[in-house]
């Protein structure tokens, strides 16, 4: 029996686990407020705050890190990679230090799995890093030369709810052709091409459907009117596009449930939860014409897949291309823990970060 520590750092809470193999031994969610989290003044300054709060965690459950098999983190924002499993190396740790590609707190995780790797002599992996790269040449396009597409998407998530079919369905991940739809606070729609997510939209940067808090995909002109509204205050453009857009910007609210509840009052609550609807289901037949129409299962997936309404309405635009599978929810932790036993068997090999 494999014993694995994962662990996956939010803004505002750090959720961790230790899994028996397939089996959670024990999780919790340690929530820090922001008078905790105000104390510092950069992201990464949190580590050592962070890394107290797990260990006290541990050591309550009886439970040492020497004992452990294998430590696996969230995957940060380091350099464009791959999907897959990587060691959580000295190359990465420079680069989170050095913030070369930004910063973000699941860095911190990164960090703190690298001192406990040290210390411990544990190996420390991270699997399909929001970050993962594998779009396609003619995908990289944006449409001017000075501006490259990037990927940033749900890829863990994404990819684990791929080969979760897969397994169910007795196939190989790595010849089936697939539509994946994430979604939750934000939305990602990726056309996954035997095992390779070769296009999908940019869930952060703003591409693609609106979301309960994204404004996805603007036109140039309509942001370069966000700007002047707002002064040329390029922090609180930002703000209006990615966690005050979307439904949040229509409706002052990001609870999807009671805006549903809310149809036989409000005609608005229902057009906007349709058009996100619409949205999404455009965004899935788009990735079908990068599959050239060869889509061998659409898979609807991340909380709002919980919504019967909301999966009605986009089954009922996107069926005709494919069969849908649902799989409500988003199961980070267990995702982690897969990925760290198909390390650990030898199921799948560690790649180089450099």
């Amino acid at each position: 029996m494999f014993k694995i520590l994962v662990t996956n750092l939010g803004s505002t809470s750090t959720k961790a686990a230790i899994y028996h193999d397939d089996t959670c031994a024990f999780s919790t969610t340690l929530r820090h407020s922001s008078e905790e989290i105000g104390r510092f003044n950069r992201v990464l300054d949190q580590k050592q705050f962070r890394k107290q709060r797990m260990e006290e965690w541990i050591l309550s459950l009886g439970v040492s890190i020497k004992d452990l098999d294998c430590i696996c983190v969230r995957g940060g924002v380091v350099k464009p990679l791959p999907g897959g499993i990587y060691t959580v190396s000295s190359e990465v740790v420079n680069d989170i230090l050095d913030e070369r590609y930004g910063t973000h707190v699941t860095n911190v995780g990164n960090l703190i799995g690298y001192e406990w790797g040290k210390e411990y002599q544990k190996p420390v992996i991270f699997v399909d890093a929001p970050i993962t790269d594998e779009l396609s040449v003619l995908a990289r396009y944006s449409g001017h030369k000075l501006i490259s597409r990037r990927s940033v998407f749900h890829a863990l998530n994404q990819k684990q709810m791929a080969r979760q079919y897969a397994k169910e369905t007795n196939q190989d991940v790595n010849k089936l052709r697939l539509v994946v739809a994430h979604m939750g606070g934000g939305i990602s729609v990726g056309a996954h091409k035997y095992g390779q997510v070769v296009d999908v939209n940019n869930a952060l940067d703003g591409e693609g459907p609106f979301s309960p808090e994204r404004a996805g995909s603007l036109t140039s002109i309509g942001v370069l009117e966000l700007v002047q509204m707002f002064k040329g205050d390029i922090e609180q453009v930002k703000k209006q596009i990615i966690g005050q857009g979307g439904m949040v910007s229509y409706l002052q609210t990001n609870n999807v449930q009671q805006v549903i509840e809310s149809f036989s009052t409000s005609d608005e609550s229902k057009r906007v939860i349709d058009a996100m609807c619409y949205q999404v289901a455009k965004e899935i037949g788009s990735m079908a014409t990068v599959l050239r129409g060869k889509v061998d299962q659409i898979i609807l997936t991340g909380g709002l897949a919980y919504n019967d309404y909301i999966v009605a309405q986009i089954k009922r635009r996107v069926e005709f291309i494919a069969d849908i599978t649902v799989y409500p929810g988003e199961d980070e932790l267990y995702a982690l823990a897969q990925g760290a036993l198909r390390f650990l068997r030898n199921e799948e090999e560690a790649q180089s970060y450099v």
